[in-house]
């Protein structure tokens, strides 16, 4: 499964989401990811992008890019939407799934294992993996923050006085035992500065991959 969610900072303070183009990162992600696990001899079974922008926080006001023809509008004529942007039918049946996926991915994102500690144990873990058919999940996470060159400092009188935000993305790998809900392997990395685009997450995802058993 893969939740991708790639803001982008503009003028006036607007955070924009490009629907599309997330969809294509998490789709990307997930495919790519199924072609490595297969090299490795897994046997897979699914791949299904589960979400976008379930991993934000609730209630955060967003301007939505749904369609190729939005691209080049006025942020400011945007529709504004809060997340999750998207969730698959087959996770969000009825409030109560999309509420346990939800959990499940919160847990995931701030629960921490320290070396030498059991598997942690999230029963969402256990009711989402089955409701997918049980066995080992794999879940991606792809989280970026683009901000423009022109937007990453101010000047005054030719003297910077202020640095903002710089661009940066993470991609988190999970994997969990859906008869238990343990949380058997999870790994992330993370890259500060430059552009996000479609080869920088697959390089990032692939790091991942190789230290997978």
């Amino acid at each position: 499964m893969s939740d991708a969610i790639v803001i982008q900072q503009e003028m006036k303070g607007i955070q924009k989401v490009d629907l599309i183009e997330n969809v294509g990162y998490a789709r990307l992600c997930i495919n790519d990811l199924a072609d490595e696990l297969k090299s490795k001899g897994y046997t897979i079974d699914r791949t299904l992008v589960s979400s976008i922008g379930l991993i934000l926080p609730r209630g955060e006001p967003y301007r939505l890019i749904r369609a190729e023809g939005e691209r080049d509008l006025d942020p400011e004529k945007l529709s504004v939407q809060s997340p999750p942007f998207y969730v698959s039918d087959v996770l969000s049946r009825d409030s109560t799934d999309l509420q346990t996926l939800e959990r499940l991915y919160y847990r995931l994102l701030t629960t921490e294992r320290h070396s030498g500690e059991p598997p942690i144990r999230i029963p969402e873990a256990r009711e989402v993996g089955m409701k997918i058919g049980g066995g080992l999940v794999f879940i991606v996470f792809v989280r970026g923050f683009e901000v423009p060159v022109n937007l990453q400092k101010r000047e005054r009188q030719g003297e910077m006085i202020a640095m903002q935000q710089a661009s940066e993305v993470t991609v988190s790998l999970f994997v969990l035992d859906a008869s238990t809900g343990d949380v058997v392997w999870d790994d992330r990395v993370v890259k500060n500065g430059g552009t996000i685009y479609r080869e920088k997450i697959l390089q990032l995802l692939g790091k991942l991959v190789d230290n997978l058993p």
